[in-house]
């Protein structure tokens, strides 16, 4: 099996502490409109929490990252996170253009995500993504998440965590 690392997105790659500050503080589940004003900001320019970037690129040379998030697979949300990691990791994807060294670049990598209208918590749908796609194909060596229902989740199921705390 294929060695691996499992990312989450916000709060751990990239900082979307102001975005959050628009739900709530008390709200324990978020309601189809919180959602939505989350993920209507996915397309602006989040900043990147440094040391977890560098984490994945040192690390992304001998495993796959696997961007686990609990954002909705919805087109529009699919494709600005996908330029959002890209756009990240732009001088770590892949080698310069006509070099056959691949040495130092991310090898692989892939973005697991909830299904859209899928409302359960965070933990439930990162394990639900873990058991289906992940499990059998990847040898996780260590997850990243800044959530406590996830990390607990992750460390249940025998995998190491690091938590972001910020």
């Amino acid at each position: 099996m294929k060695k691996a690392i499992i990312v989450d997105l916000d709060g751990c790659l990239f900082d979307t502490s102001e975005v959050i500050e628009l739900i709530p503080a008390d709200a324990l589940e978020w309601t189809r409109e919180q959602w939505d004003v989350f993920q209507e900001n996915y397309n602006r320019d989040f900043p990147i929490i440094k040391f977890v970037k560098r984490i994945i690129g040192e690390w992304g040379r001998t495993h796959s990252i696997l961007f686990v998030t609990s954002r909705e697979a919805r087109k529009n949300v699919v494709n600005c996170t996908l330029r959002a990691i890209q756009e990240c990791f732009k001088e770590e994807l892949s080698p310069p253009r006509g070099s056959f060294n691949s040495e130092g670049y991310i090898k692989h990598y892939e973005l697991l995500m909830r299904n859209d209208c899928d409302y359960r918590s965070s933990s439930e749908v990162k394990k639900d993504i873990y058991t289906m796609f992940i499990k059998d194909r990847y040898d996780v060596e260590f997850a990243i998440d800044d959530e406590q229902q996830n990390i607990d989740m992750w460390v249940s199921l025998g995998i190491p965590c690091l938590k972001v705390v910020r």
